[in-house]
């Protein structure tokens, strides 16, 4: 009895099983291990992300609190108008800790029939680090003249040599606004000052019912409408 080789079509049926264990293989060690190592990656780096996130909550948190202190601060004097020369030296000692900072003006605006003056002047500055920026809104905050920070911004400078870009690490850019409050009682004059119409629902401001002295509109808190 003569031999018969493998049929043909045995052959092929064959290499077709061979070549889905193959690809069974493939699929299941090959790339399924290069498939969870990329989500292994993919989730550290997700994870350094939320954790980033995190601290820029806690800090934005803490900066926060600053600013919500900053809203009366009954030692503050509020001081007759027009006093922004005072305030200029102060603020140029307060941010001369920062590398670099610049100052832009609005024009001092009062609620039409109130002695109140209100001053918005904005910030941009860069600091080396987070925590100079918290000493600022401290200096800020026990500043001798009575003011309320409305705005604040922070941005993470990237750092040149390892890339990192956290506020917790490194320069930080920043802008804010402060707005002091001035009084007209006992002015020499009101050049300079805008009066508005007050808004539906504005609250009377509280120095308008302040007649008796310059004294005793430093000692009462101010409500910032």
């Amino acid at each position: 009895m003569s031999g018969k080789g493998i049929p043909t079509r045995t052959k092929i049926l064959i290499g077709v099983m061979v070549f889905v264990l193959l690809g069974v293989y493939y699929y299941g060690v090959v790339y399924m291990d290069y498939k969870n190592a990329v989500v292994t990656y993919d989730t550290t780096e997700l994870d350094e992300q939320i954790a980033a996130e995190q601290l820029k909550m806690s800090q934005k948190a803490e900066m926060l609190e600053i600013m919500a202190n900053t809203t009366d601060v009954p030692k503050a004097e509020v001081a007759t108008y027009d006093n922004v020369k005072q305030v200029m030296n102060e603020l140029n000692d307060i941010f001369a800790t920062s590398e670099e900072y610049s100052f832009s003006f609005e024009e001092p605006y009062a609620t039409v029939n109130t002695d109140t003056v209100r001053r918005d002047i904005s910030a941009s500055f860069a600091v080396k680090d987070f925590q100079t920026i918290e000493r600022i809104l401290r200096s800020l905050d026990s500043c001798s003249y009575r003011s309320k920070i409305c705005d604040l911004s922070m941005t993470a400078v990237e750092d040149k040599e390892t890339g990192d870009k956290t506020l917790g690490s490194g320069e930080v850019d920043a802008t804010l606004t402060v707005r002091f409050f001035e009084t007209l009682y006992g002015a020499s004059s009101k050049d300079g000052v805008v009066f508005v119409e007050p808004e539906e629902g504005e609250e009377n401001d509280m120095l308008s019912t302040l007649s008796s002295s310059k004294a005793r509109a430093e000692s009462t808190g101010l409500e910032d409408e």
